[in-house]
């Protein structure tokens, strides 16, 4: 039963990130969301619900805290 995911994303020139999941596709109500400092290209995700589908997402975060996702 899987209840963790290792995700992973290309930097870019940043303040640090945001990453999100939910089971949502639209991130209605995000389940997870971390941040972290600029140059981190990788987080863990865990305490997610086993046969569930999760949407991840990341974004940058600029110097004015402003979150761009892709």
């Amino acid at each position: 039963m899987v209840t963790s995911a290792a995700v992973s994303w290309t930097a870019v020139t940043s303040q640090g990130y945001e990453l999100q999941a939910d089971d949502n596709a639209d991130f209605s109500s995000p389940s997870y969301s971390s941040t972290s400092a600029g140059g981190s290209t990788n987080l863990i995700v865990a305490g997610l619900s086993a046969d569930t589908t999760y949407f991840f997402r990341v974004g940058s975060i600029n110097h004015n805290s402003a979150r761009n996702f892709a």
